[in-house]
């Protein structure tokens, strides 16, 4: 998703690529993120109001990012 995001213009910071960083974490305004970091809490990812766009992903049609 990063790299989708990066051609789509946005200037989103990132450092690991990887998900261990939390460089990129990135807010989230609406739907759900599919969260595949290893940098969240679990009471984090289920709260859905930000992800790390380097390794995760949408879980369904629509992803609003704060950017």
């Amino acid at each position: 998703m990063l790299q989708a995001v990066r051609r789509a213009g946005a200037d989103v910071l990132s450092s690991c690529e990887q998900g261990t960083c939390g460089t990129c974490l990135t807010p989230v305004l609406e739907g759900r993120p599919d969260h595949r970091d290893s940098v969240l809490a679990e009471h984090e990812r289920a709260a859905n109001d930000c992800m790390l766009p380097c390794v995760s992903r949408s879980c369904g049609g629509r992803l609003v990012l704060d950017l």
